[in-house]
């Protein structure tokens, strides 16, 4: 026990062996005696007031009391002040303060990268360096680099440098993986298992959450094996600067090769996930050159029946890459001779530099369908809407339609692909279309008669139905007292059915969650991009006022007028739902025209996607059950994806079970996905599932209804896979980012040979600290206590004894 006080030590000694505490001194503690508790200021002066007020009572009490003789009257006095001091003293609780020293361990961390780029290879064209590599790598013939991945090159360096052993012996040694987020290892022993699948590299999360972790225990260095190639988070100069604040010095471990490898990449290929047999699609497609300027090759485009293993040639093209690492955009157009599901393929030839392959191809999946929707086009007035319309209509190859222009002369012949001779007032006549659009049309058509022959079309015959409202005749028609069977159809309550006033300028439109969702409103995969092609749209100056959506029915788009803006953000502008089983629809606008002159393509995907959701109801048997819906269309290898699927049952109401079932194939294995009842958006039938991508390449997922009859094909979606963009961008060794941090903190970049001298260039940071252990009580031990009694009694019976008392 020692003190380092100096002449305390005996006099604390006696302490503890007066009081019977030596028992609680831990081994080797250095005491120390203080007060516990020690007034300031005031407090302190009142006290020590108080005290030296007490004592010169007590004297004076005593000079004044009883006839004893001056010795025992000062004797007595003496012992009621030794009693006073103690009480005191106890008030200021007396303690041996207990220091103890302790050996803290220094820390190094090791931080490995387990993103995906450690998983390339290096082409390694300089000689030199590919030696170096192969000779600190311990392998004979320097062509054998070649064929190893990053990762599998530093699990060499750092075993045959014995680099964890030699950290260890100076450090403790903390061992920490690091990709899209860092996580601690149990041990160096764990590094031999870690897979380099990380679809981002954050070096700064990883650092920060190493030094937080460390606490304040001494850090000797950082040291990290990677290829430097920072894809997330903070940058090289924010990690030189957090470690410079904590005097951390950084050795990165270089892994890979600082020149840029050769690589052709067949980025992406995009084409419409449906098509009409015999109609023109457009695929468009993006590749890529790195290391290859100039570079001439023949890009295909090739196509195959889902299934099949053939493919055939659609088109060659001689592509140019003028700059290195500068995307080239491609254009095709196939023209489908077959119905069918079908797989796209844009290939790349593989050069002779190149290490890497995978990224050769892209893929894209579209289903041909050969089914020809019937159309009936009823409107009242030849309006832009109705010219625009008829004339989309009528060169879709998929549609026969049917026009009758009601305000037309009787002598006019009306349009379309098979002109009408007669309005089709009954339920047979109407049994010949697939659809039904009316665009603004006239009362006197509209009678009881045909209402209650529409609504029969709909609710008995799944005949798909589209109400366009305008300003001419729809207040008219949607008040007259036969057009009940129509408003029972309509997915909307109407509001004033006075004639609404136009407004003098124009309001946008904006679709919601569920047009997103939608397959009218979907006009691109990406729901972002889609809310934003909306917002772009030309906007409309009508719109017709309703109440609101009924009960069930998806608000797909509102319209951004100021008089009808609410918490919704709008009027109903595009509401859907399902009467009977049958789709209706409702366009409170007939100016979708004005998206002609700036956007056709959209226009055109608008009208296809009403048209298509329309008929699903007559044509192939009935309309789908279930819909399987990705949150984005390009799925990323490592990165996890929302699927929601849609589900409705046999009476084509939203289906409510406690979960879906689901098969997810990839290279011929599979596994089962469960997807439970979405919490992330409102709606009963909507299933969802957070699911990681087993693999890169073609993915396929099916989900089966539960009452599904037996043999029926489940619902199948084909999602394409492809690599991390960013990983895979830039694949070269960042030597220059590595030297940086390292030279901002006094550490070093090490090359290959050096791995091997790099523990003893980290000195041990062990430490002696003192450690404040519970300090020992002295004021309240009964010895002390024994103390003030035995003084009392001594006081008493000298008081007793000279008849003070």
């Amino acid at each position: 026990m020692e003190d380092p006080a100096g002449g305390g030590c005996a006099v604390n000694e006696w302490l503890l062996d007066l009081l019977g505490l030596r028992e609680r001194v831990p081994p080797g503690a250095e005491l120390r005696f203080e007060w516990g508790f020690v007034p300031q200021g005031e407090a302190g002066l009142l006290l020590l007031l108080c005290a030296l007020g007490a004592g010169a009572l007590t004297v004076a009490l005593y000079r004044r009391e009883g006839s004893a003789s001056r010795w025992r009257k000062g004797f007595l006095a003496g012992v009621r002040l030794v009693v006073l001091a103690v009480l005191a003293g106890v008030l200021l609780e007396p303690r041996l303060a207990v220091d103890l020293r302790r050996s803290v361990e220094g820390q190094t961390i090791l931080l490995w990268d387990a993103s995906l780029s450690m998983s390339l290879p290096d082409d390694y064209r300089d000689a030199a360096r590919r030696a170096e590599v192969a000779r600190a790598a311990g392998l004979a013939d320097p062509s054998d680099v070649l064929a190893l991945s990053r990762r599998e090159i530093a699990l060499r360096l750092v075993e045959r440098a014995e680099l964890l052993e030699g950290l260890a012996a100076r450090n403790q040694l903390a061992v920490y993986a690091f990709d899209r987020a860092p996580r601690r290892l149990a041990g160096p022993e764990a590094l031999a298992a870690l897979r380099a699948e990380g679809t981002a590299t954050d070096l700064g999360a990883a650092v920060r959450k190493a030094l937080e972790e460390a606490g304040a225990a001494p850090v000797a260095a950082v040291v990290a094996v990677t290829d430097g190639r920072i894809t997330r988070g903070e940058g090289g100069q924010a990690v030189g600067e957090a470690l410079a604040v904590r005097g951390v010095p950084f050795f990165a471990v270089a892994v890979g090769d600082p020149d840029p490898p050769a690589n052709l990449a067949a980025l992406d290929l995009q084409a419409d996930s449906r098509a009409v047999l015999g109609d023109p699609m457009v695929l468009e497609g993006r590749v890529l050159a790195r290391g290859l300027a100039g570079r001439v090759v023949s890009a295909e485009l090739a196509v195959r029946r889902a299934g099949q293993a053939e493919a055939s040639i659609v088109e060659r093209r001689e592509v140019r890459f003028e700059r290195d690492g500068s995307a080239v955009p491609l254009r095709f157009t196939y023209r489908p001779s077959e119905a069918g599901e079908f797989e796209f393929e844009l290939r790349l030839p593989v050069q002779p530099e190149e290490s890497d392959a995978e990224d050769n191809v892209a893929r894209a999946t579209t289903k041909v369908a050969d089914d020809e929707a019937r159309v009936l086009l009823v409107a009242g007035q030849p309006s832009f809407e109705y010219h625009f319309l008829r004339t989309r209509l009528v060169r879709e190859k998929s549609a026969v339609v049917s026009c009758w222009l009601q305000s037309a002369d009787p002598r006019f012949p009306q349009e379309g692909n098979e002109p009408l001779d007669a309005f089709p007032h009954t339920l047979e006549a109407l049994q010949a279309f697939d659809c039904v659009v009316l665009l603004d049309p006239a009362p006197e058509d509209l009678d009881g008669p045909f209402c209650d022959a529409l609504e029969h079309f709909v609710a008995d015959h799944r005949g798909g139905l589209l109400y366009v409202a305008g300003p001419t005749y729809t207040p008219a028609v949607l008040a007259a007292p036969g057009a009940r069977p129509l408003r029972d159809l309509l997915p909307v309550l109407p509001g004033d059915l006075e004639t609404p006033v136009l407004a003098t300028e124009r309001f946008p439109c904006a679709v919601g969650a569920d047009g997103v969702d939608h397959p009218v409103a979907r006009l691109v995969p990406d729901g972002a991009a889609c809310r934003a092609l909306w917002a772009r749209l030309p906007g409309f100056f009508f719109s017709y006022p309703v109440a609101r959506a009924k009960a069930g029915a998806a608000v797909l788009a509102r319209h951004a007028d100021p008089s009808a803006l609410g918490e919704d953000g709008g009027r109903p502008l595009l509401v859907a739902h399902y009467f009977g089983g049958a789709p209706v629809l409702f366009q409170g606008s007939d100016e979708t025209w004005r998206w002609r002159s700036r956007a056709p393509r959209v226009y055109d995907r608008y009208w296809v996607n009403v048209i298509r959701y329309l008929v699903q109801g007559r044509l192939a048997g009935g309309r789908k059950r279930i819909e399987i819906l990705p949150d984005r269309e390009e799925l990323t290898l490592g990165e996890p994806v929302w699927i929601r699927v849609r589900a409705l049952d046999r009476a084509y109401r939203p289906l409510v079970v406690d979960a879906l079932r689901g098969t997810l194939r990839h290279a011929g294995e599979e596994r089962e996905v469960v997807f439970e009842p979405a919490r992330r958006r409102a709606g009963q039938g909507w299933y969802e599932a957070l699911v990681l991508p087993p693999g890169q390449g073609r993915v396929e997922l099916s989900v089966r209804l539960p009452d599904d009859p037996p043999g029926a094909e489940p619902e199948t979606r084909v999602l394409e896979v492809r690599r991390p963009d960013l990983e895979f961008a830039e694949r070269s060794l960042d030597e220059e980012g590595l030297a940086s941090i390292a030279e901002a903190t006094g550490g070093a970049l090490v090359r290959p040979e050096e791995v091997a001298r790099l523990a003893e260039r980290i000195p041990s940071r062990r430490e002696e600290v003192v450690v404040a252990a519970p300090p020992i009580a002295l004021w309240d031990e009964w010895p002390l206590f024994a103390l003030v009694c035995c003084l009392l009694a001594v006081e008493w019976f000298v008081r007793k004894r000279s008849k003070m008392v």
